[in-house]
């Protein structure tokens, strides 16, 4: 199934009993370290380095399984516990966490993940390929916050102690990328879900302290204090008095927050995109000039920095822009009436004399008349509507706005009961376009060629080849245009002044490789 629309779709289970190693004891304890402090100690950074460690705030403790948590801050806090296969490092590179290598088939479909050594749970327990083909079988067979990675997943097993392989249902470019899904340990989710990890801390009654036995190099932080807050008004003020050293822009708009002048922004370009869908099965969007007229009149621009306040980047292209195979563009970013009025002019649509588009073919003549859709829920997105309408309108693509609510939205979508409309969703990590532009779309689009283009992706094993064939792949989307990307949005993790280095957010996870945080 297509994931769009909205980030972080409600995940529909019975969450697991919150437990962790030292039962509901440690929720009381979480509690009680989270009563508010003195004025005097809520800034007191020289205390906090002094004893080398950073605190935390937890919103909801809903669960320990990082599987299924629908909890930001639980999340986050997890990222310290948990660690995934691979993940993104800040500069756009696959990185091995859990794994050592992963070595991809000729024909795309299946890799062979070889694990790292002497890695062990918080318990004691070795660390073995079984884990990981739990995991992945959990996420294949239940609802999880990581079932879209997995999709693909035909078959898991492991050959020994160290090799997990996998079977995908085609070929799928860069597959590491797949395996960024926090691993549990094998039969943890038979009875209740205790918090242990591979990661650099562990769970300590009410902090996370640092696991000495670490297979890679020690954590330096000493330890992670935890505190339980009621609500996000709350969470944001302790933050805001350097009480919490970390906050993510999952729970803060950073559209309307101004973080404390010593917090540092770790912003990155998420996978999240905004685009325009076309019905390519519409009267007026069957003509792919349509299509190239409105993709043409979006001031990409102008939406990234004034209605998302530069909290989005500006994209042509259905991949995230700072990843290594974006295409190098100079193309213009604002509304270009020009281009617009001259794929209408070349695709044989007139104006009448009220200035209106139209085309006449063998059936008649068909005006350029069509119904924006979008969610009422979403307010930058209705902005976005109403200022792609008010350019169509002045260049004669008459045009109407329909809003409503999101669940009425989806279904009108899905059910291609629809001209266009403005969507956002979130991308795969792996640039794996197939499913959301071909696979059940939901823009009525084919195209032999795309579908070439995209098996091959996962067939390539130089970077040469594979810029050369995502090149070829986005001029050819950008001629048949069943989608006008609009931008991909961005997100931060924000951290207090005493937090000097080792942060890295990436699309892959906003907390990762916590071993290498540090005060000093």
């Amino acid at each position: 199934m297509v994931v769009f629309l909205k980030k972080g779709i409600a995940i529909l289970l019975s969450l697991v009993m919150l437990f962790a190693v030292c039962g509901c004891s440690v929720i009381d304890n979480f509690k009680k370290a989270s009563e508010t402090p003195k004025p005097e100690k809520e800034t007191n950074e020289q205390e906090s380095i002094k004893d080398n460690s950073i605190t935390i705030g937890v919103v909801e403790l809903d669960t320990y399984n990082p599987l299924v948590t629908k909890s930001v801050t639980m999340k986050n806090m997890l990222g310290f516990i948990f660690e995934p296969l691979f993940t993104l490092d800040e500069n756009q590179n696959t990185v091995g966490v859990l794994a050592e290598t992963c070595e991809t088939s000729p024909d795309g479909k299946s890799i062979i993940i070889k694990l790292k050594q002497n890695v062990i749970w918080h318990d004691g327990a070795l660390f073995t390929a079984n884990d990981v083909v739990y995991t992945v079988k959990a996420i294949l067979n239940s609802e999880t916050n990581y079932g879209h990675l997995l999709e693909n997943v035909a078959s898991v097993s492991a050959s020994d102690t160290q090799t997990v392989n996998v079977a995908f249902k085609r070929s799928v470019p860069e597959p590491a990328l797949l395996m960024t899904f926090p691993v549990i340990k094998s039969g943890s989710l038979s009875g209740t879900f205790r918090a242990i990890g591979t990661g650099p801390f562990y769970l300590d009654y009410d902090k996370l302290s640092r696991f000495d036995s670490y297979y890679g190099k020690k954590a330096k932080l000493d330890c992670v204090k935890v505190k339980s807050i009621p609500d996000n008004d709350k969470f944001i003020s302790l933050f805001n008095a350097s009480v919490v050293d970390i906050a993510d822009s999952e729970m803060i708009d950073m559209t309307e927050y101004t973080p404390r002048s010593n917090a540092n922004v770790h912003g990155y370009v998420s996978d999240e995109m905004v685009f325009v869908g076309f019905n390519t099965n519409d009267d007026v969007f069957r003509y792919p000039e349509a299509r190239r007229s409105v993709y043409a009149v979006i001031d990409r621009q102008n939406i990234a920095s004034h209605i998302y306040f530069s909290r989005a980047e500006a994209a042509h292209y259905p991949m995230n822009p700072t990843r290594p195979f974006y295409p190098k563009t100079t193309e213009n970013m604002h509304s270009d009436h020009g281009t617009a009025e001259k794929e209408l002019r070349d695709g044989k649509w007139q104006k009448d004399k009220r200035g209106v588009y139209f085309r006449s073919n063998a059936g008649g003549v068909t005006y350029f008349g069509v119904e924006i859709l979008v969610n009422s829920e979403d307010k930058e997105r209705m902005k976005i509507a109403a200022e792609i309408s008010d350019t169509m309108t002045d260049l004669g693509m008459r045009n109407t706005i329909t809003t409503c609510s999101e669940a009425e939205f989806k279904t009108r979508v899905l059910n291609g009961n629809y001209d266009m409309f403005v969507g956002k969703t979130e991308l795969l990590p792996n640039n794996d376009l197939t499913d959301f532009l071909l696979t059940d779309n939901i823009f009525g689009y084919s195209d032999e060629e795309a579908e070439i283009l995209l098996s091959q992706l996962g067939t390539l094993t130089t970077d040469e080849d594979k810029e050369s064939v995502y090149g070829q792949l986005f001029e050819l989307l950008k001629e048949k245009c069943p989608i006008a990307p609009v931008c991909f949005l961005k997100d931060s993790l924000i951290t207090s002044a005493k937090l000097k280095s080792g942060v890295s957010p990436s699309v892959t996870g906003a907390v990762v490789m916590t071993g290498n945080w540090s005060v000093k």
